[in-house]
């Protein structure tokens, strides 16, 4: 029987696939895209754009060399009718990789434009207003009423639109309640999204002709403090969720996919017998998971000899898995081993094209804003006498709504009675009537600018003095602010009474913003006036004559004067004067003052003034505090269901004192106080109430006065945010390096509030995370700067830490030397040189590197590092690396005998690199017939054999083997590969090693050069267990398969 004997040179080619279910998809996508403000006009310019994607549905493999023709240019700004990229990846299911393309804007341009006059675009506008007038809301239930208008500019159909408001935005309730909902043509429905009982949401459905307007209109109910909390005066409407929208299964401009290429993984080679004579042929193996190829023809060729010795141009088809052949070819050599290499014209079959294009529109929501206001009124008795009395009536009216509205119109409407509470008759005569502008710093006379109508009381009606300001910006030059009032302020004099009468007088004030809403308040003003005596002329009657009796006595302490002011925008400043009227000689006793204010207010202490009239001297009397009265905090009191601090004034005592010493007020005496407070954020009142005693009914009375004033400051206090510099963390030579950024965020505000946070990261980070509760994800942003955005929530007064992890890449082994510079049967010493570099922007500290060698078999360290053991390993700590730096060291070691090392010259290769491989062999024992296995696989997590081959090496006892290798690196896919290395005899194996080494191609579409790195750094051990053991019986069930196929061609 002849004796045989084989080679098998196995030549291997790897590319990169989109892994699929089915075959690859194209797409070409073409989108309009404008954004409106609710008054029409556009937020930002619109865009017009289309382009091409290829997708898999698989996570596996990627796409190479993808090139696809589209079939015109016309109505775009592209150069060419090619699309490309180098390679294409799904990495999740369904994903798309976008495609470069050649446009007037650069070469790898990922979207082309198209000309305006092509597309459709939907234009948007809503036109809305509360039915009791303008377009803002006023305490109580509102009613608004929406139009919306939708126009295209060319005719669509079907189109589509969605009106949707917040929801959520005061607890569970939505920020409106729609009905009524109405369309000029097509279907409209209404929906009560998230079952609250709120109707959230309109969508209506029909068709678009150009330039024809519809209309969809609809009512809402919204109510403070049903539909948004009532302290922040107002309620953003806007969901981010209201569009028009159209949609079609082409393209506007018509562009097609003509043609498609692209490559997969495969894995080509040669195989060779030898029986007689030497016999070659080529073979191509599908080694993708879900890609078909076809195959267009072959040619097999002798290495130097650009003439193929046998081809064919029959095609075939190739499924994942199968591998197809050359036909055999017989050299007709006996001894010469040459050398061939096949050729095979193949493809990728692609699936479905799918075109689209879409016409989006959307539409910002208003936010609607609350007026308010607040009136005050002030009857001062000025005179009582025999002759005649003096009412000074001053009223008040405020704005007390958001600081986003102005009031440009005001109407006031104060009321003289016509008769006292008792129905007794009187006559007033109203005269010197002041319109007033009052700020935080100024008061100005607008009198001649108002139009004033004055009426006095008779015996059938009330009198009045009405104040209509139409146009107060036409006045001032400016119209009315938040915390700004309008003064009317003016006398009434009537005949004196003998008998104590109390009068009720009256204000009805209306303020309407700049867009027309209104917002009405009352309030009225009791002051009672004490009879006086009048002395009768002498009676000529018989019996005799005599005065009349005295009026019974009377005490009150009323409500002189009232300023209220703003220092700053959150410091109100309250000056309160109260004046005692008695028509008797007792006066008010133990007079005190109560100062409310509300939780969370600050009470200047410092600024509190107190002031004494003598009406016997006429002469002001300041106080001081701690001699003349005392100011005592008695903590928090409720007051209309809310939490208020109280403060006490009163006089001070004598020490030692049995009695309390008080404050004893007579006819016309007054007390004065002014004081500041800090007020918190919303609408608050600040309640300032005088007490004292009524010896002549015996009872405690008091005259309370209201300061309502509005803080917002854009209506929240920004938050206290402290950040520190980026900390590196741990570096490791092959790792990643982790950085933190910690944020201490404090809410000062008695809201809820959500920070929106912008951090700028490295140029170069590979991933960030945001680590609150737990660890999120957050997308890298931006193209010259990159950032990411977050958002804080944070709860009243709360105190949070927020940390910004991030990635940047690692310090990598770039290169690696291994010599022997001696060897025997007890020792093998070994020089080796290392070079690491810092693919990174930035500086890294304390760089660790762990060489796998116990350091007491270290001989010598030629490295400016420090040197630890760690683990059975070495580690070496280099203090810092530049960006881009790199660090060279050397290492003399030994081993003991057998040994086996694989040493790639490097551990990472760009893709237009080749890898040189060094094998060392130095065995125990003579063994002759025996044999390296070497298998590369990669890269991770598919492993494929990308290169294998059996190297015959006989060997001498202790001799040392040197085998170089090189191998073509620029056809592989970036990642992680491992090449494994068996030293075997007889089919067992003796000795073995593996090694890893990185590819990185900066040219594939998906960034997984360093980001590869990190999700490939972990959980592989188990996986490359089973995959070395089945990797083993496969290949080996090769070899005795082509053994057959050699016997029976002997």
């Amino acid at each position: 029987m002849k004796k045989s004997f084989y080679l098998f040179f196995p030549l291997v080619l790897f590319f990169v696939t989109i892994n699929v279910k089915a075959a690859p998809v194209s797409y070409l996508t073409e989108q309009v895209n404008a954004s409106f403000f609710a008054n029409g006009s556009l937020t930002e310019n619109i865009t017009r754009i289309g382009y091409a994607e290829v997708a898999a549905g698989n996570q596996i493999d990627v796409l190479q060399y993808i090139r696809i023709n589209l079939s015109k240019t016309d109505g775009t700004n592209l150069n060419s009718v090619v699309a490309y990229k180098d390679v294409a990846a799904s990495p999740e299911q369904d994903s798309r990789t976008r495609l470069y393309l050649n446009t007037t804007n650069g070469e790898n341009s990922l979207t082309y434009e198209i000309n305006p006059d092509i597309v459709p675009v939907i234009y948007l506008k809503i036109n809305y207003s509360n039915t009791d007038g303008g377009r803002d809301i006023h305490p109580g239930s509102n009613l608004f009423f929406f139009n919306i208008t939708l126009n295209s500019t060319k005719t669509i159909s079907p189109a589509s639109f969605v009106f949707q408001s917040s929801k959520n935005t005061h607890g569970s309730n939505d920020s409106m309640n729609i009905f009524n909902a109405t369309a000029t043509t097509g279907s409209v429905l209404r929906t009560d999204t998230d079952a609250d009982g709120f109707y959230d949401k309109i969508a209506w459905n029909g068709n678009l002709s150009e330039g024809e307007d519809i209309y969809l209109a609809f009512y809402a109910n919204i109510t403070p403090d049903i539909n948004f909390d009532e302290s922040l005066m107002y309620v953003d409407t806007d969901s981010s969720d209201s569009y028009a929208h159209h949609s079609e299964a082409q393209t506007f401009t018509g562009i097609e996919f003509i043609d498609r290429f692209s490559r997969g993984p495969i894995r080509q080679g040669i195989e060779m017998i030898k029986g007689d004579t030497w016999a070659v042929r080529g073979f191509i193996k599908n080694i993708a998971t879900g890609l078909d190829y076809i195959i267009h023809g072959w040619s097999l060729y002798e290495i130097g000899n650009q003439t193929p010795v046998i081809t064919s141009s029959q095609e075939s088809y190739i499924q994942p898995g199968e591998k197809k052949y050359t036909d055999w070819y017989d050299t007709g050599e006996i001894n010469k081993q040459l050398y061939y290499t096949s050729a095979f014209d193949w493809e990728v079959i692609w699936g479905q094209n799918v075109y689209s294009a879409s016409t989006h529109s959307k539409i910002r929501l208003p936010k609607l804003y609350e007026i308010d206001s607040w009136v005050d009124k002030t009857a001062n008795l000025n005179a009582n006498t025999e002759t005649g009395r003096t009412v000074i009536i001053t009223d008040k009216v405020r704005h007390l709504g958001h600081s986003s509205l102005y009031v440009n119109k005001i109407y006031i409407h104060s009321v003289v009675p016509r008769t006292s509470t008792d129905n007794s008759s009187v006559s007033w005569n109203i005269n010197n009537v002041k319109v007033y502008y009052v700020n935080t710093t100024n008061r100005i006379d607008i009198t001649s600018g108002a139009d004033v109508s004055v009426k006095n009381p008779d015996a059938s009606s009330d009198g009045y003095v009405n104040v209509d300001i139409e146009n107060l910006s036409a006045v001032i030059g400016h119209v009315l602010g938040q915390n700004d009032n309008i003064e009317l302020v003016y006398n009434i004099e009537g005949s004196s009474s003998t008998s104590t009468k109390t009068y009720l007088f009256s204000q009805q004030s209306t303020l309407w913003t700049t867009s027309g809403t209104p917002v009405t308040k009352e309030t009225s003003y009791s002051l009672t006036i004490p009879g006086v005596s009048v002395t009768q002329p002498p009676s000529v009657s018989p019996g005799g004559g005599g005065g009349a009796a005295p009026s019974q006595d009377f005490a009150d302490i009323i409500k002189e004067s009232l300023n209220s002011s703003f220092k700053k925008p959150n410091l109100v400043n309250v000056n309160v004067t109260y004046k005692v009227i008695d028509s008797g000689t007792k006066g008010i006793k133990n007079m005190r003052l109560l100062i409310y204010v509300p939780e969370g207010s600050e009470f200047y202490e410092s600024a509190l003034e107190m002031y004494l009239y003598d009406a016997e001297t006429e002469q002001w009397i300041q106080l001081k505090r701690n001699q003349d009265f005392v100011l005592i905090n008695n903590g928090p009191k409720w007051l209309e269901s809310k939490k208020y601090i109280e403060y006490l004034i009163k006089k001070k005592s004598p020490e030692g004192a049995l009695y309390e010493d008080t404050f004893n007020l007579f006819n016309e005496d007054r007390m004065r106080v002014n004081y500041k407070v800090k007020i918190p954020l919303g609408t608050h009142f600040i309640l300032t109430r005088a007490t004292g005693y009524d010896y002549y009914k015996d009872r405690i009375i008091f005259e309370d006065v209201y300061v309502f004033a509005r803080r917002e400051g854009g209506w929240l206090e920004p938050v206290s945010l402290k950040e520190t510099e980026w900390i590196q963390q741990k570096a490791e030579v092959n790792k990643a390096v982790e950085w933190i950024k910690r944020y201490d965020i404090y809410n000062p505000n008695n809201v809820t509030v959500e920070e929106n946070i912008r951090t700028y990261v490295f140029p170069d980070t590979i991933t960030a995370n945001i680590i609150d509760t737990k660890k999120t994800k957050l997308e890298l942003l931006g193209e010259k700067k990159i950032y990411v955005e977050w958002t804080a929530k944070l709860k009243p007064k709360e105190t949070k830490s927020f940390y910004i992890q991030v990635t940047t890449p690692p310090v990598i082994e770039t290169n690696r030397e291994l010599n022997i510079l001696e060897s025997n049967k007890t020792r093998i010493i070994f020089l080796i040189n290392i070079t690491l570099k810092n693919f990174a922007n930035e500086k890294y500290k304390n760089v660790s590197y762990l060489f796998p060698v116990l350091k007491k078999n270290i001989i010598e360290i030629n490295a400016n590092a420090e040197v630890m053991e760690y683990n059975n390993q070495t580690k070496f700590l280099i203090k810092d690396i530049g960006p881009g730096v790199g660090f060279n060291f050397s290492i003399v070691y030994k081993e003991t005998p057998p040994l086996l090392i694989t040493t790639p010259n490097a551990l990472k290769y760009e893709c237009n690199e080749k890898a040189n491989i060094t094998i060392f062999i130095i065995p125990s024992e003579k063994q002759g017939g025996s044999y390296i296995e070497i298998e590369i696989v990669g890269p991770k997590p598919k492993l494929t054999t990308v290169y294998a081959d059996i190297i015959p090496v006989p060997v001498k006892e202790y001799g040392e083997i040197k085998i170089p290798l090189t191998v073509n690196v620029n056809s592989l896919p970036s990642g992680k590969y491992f090449i494994y290395t068996k030293f075997k005899k007889d089919f067992g194996t003796i000795l073995s090693d593996v090694q890893e080494f990185w590819i990185d191609c900066p040219l594939e579409v998906i960034h997984i050069s360093y980001g590869f790195v990190i999700l490939a750094a972990v959980g592989i051990v188990a996986y490359l267990l089973v995959r070395v053991k089945k990797r083993k019986k496969t290949y080996e069930d090769e070899i005795k398969k082509l053994k057959k196929e050699i016997k029976k061609l002997g």
